[in-house]
C-alpha cells in the first residue's frame, strides 16, 4: 500500500525501542549489583513509557481508520495530512479545521467508480445521531449546498481555498456533508467531505459557529 509504511514509521521506531530496553532489562536482572541496579530501574521505566506510548500510537491510528471507513466505507489509514488549517477557537467553541488527505493509490480507481456501498455513506457518528446526513453525491454540489459550503469558506478565511474550491469544480469529484438540518444556508455546525478521485484528495471540513 502506498504509503503505509512512511505512516508506520512512528510504530516502528517506538517498536524497536521498546524491544532494546525489554533486552536491556532482561541482560540487566542478571546484574542486580552495584551500578546496575539504577540502570535496571531506568530501563523498566523506559519499557512502560515507551509500551503505553505504543499502544495510545495503535489505538489512534485505529480510530483514524475507523473514521474513515464511516466517511467513505473503506478501511484505510490516511497518513499525514497533505494540508492542514485550524482557526482560532472562540470562547463558546466556534471555529473551524480543515484537513486534507491523500487516497492510497490502491483506492484512486475505486472512487472514480464506486460501488453502491459508498453512496451509503458517511455514516453519522456518535453524538451526531439525529443529524442530517447528505450521503456522497457525484458531480458539482446543488446552488443551496454550494452556497453554504462557499460562505463557510470565506469565514474560516482557509489560506488553500483554491484547492477545495477546485475539487468542488470537478464533475468527477463526490461530496457528502452532515448537519443539524438540511442545507438552508449557512447551517450553524456542520462536516463537510469531499473526495476528488483526480488528484487523490480527501477533503474534511469541520465548521462550528
Amino acid at each position: 500500500m502506498i504509503g503505509l509504511w512512511d505512516s508506520l514509521i512512528p510504530e516502528v521506531l517506538l517498536l524497536a525501542a521498546l524491544s532494546i530496553c525489554v533486552l536491556l532489562v532482561f541482560r540487566l536482572r542478571k546484574r542486580t549489583k552495584g551500578n546496575a541496579r539504577p540502570l535496571l530501574v531506568l530501563a523498566t521505566v523506559c519499557s512502560l513509557i515507551l509500551c503505553i506510548g505504543l499502544c495510545s500510537l495503535c489505538i489512534f491510528r485505529s480510530l483514524k481508520a475507523a473514521e474513515m471507513n464511516r466517511i467513505t466505507g473503506k478501511l484505510f489509514l490516511p497518513g499525514r495530512p497533505v494540508e492542514i488549517f485550524y482557526s482560532s477557537i472562540s470562547f463558546h467553541g466556534d471555529g473551524c479545521s480543515v484537513e486534507i488527505y491523500k487516497v492510497p493509490n490502491r483506492l484512486k480507481e475505486y472512487f472514480a467508480n464506486p460501488s453502491s456501498n459508498f453512496f451509503t455513506c458517511p455514516t453519522k457518528p456518535w453524538p451526531r445521531d439525529n443529524w442530517y446526513v447528505q450521503r456522497w453525491t457525484t458531480g458539482i454540489p446543488a446552488s443551496e449546498e454550494a452556497s453554504f459550503i462557499e460562505s463557510a469558506l470565506n469565514v474560516a478565511s482557509i489560506p488553500f481555498k483554491d484547492k477545495l474550491t477546485k475539487s468542488l469544480l470537478l464533475e468527477t469529484s463526490h461530496y457528502a456533508y452532515i448537519a443539524p438540518q438540511k442545507a438552508d444556508g449557512l447551517p450553524p455546525n456542520f462536516d463537510l467531505y469531499i473526495l476528488d478521485p483526480v488528484n487523490g484528495w480527501l477533503i474534511i471540513l469541520k465548521y462550528d459557529s
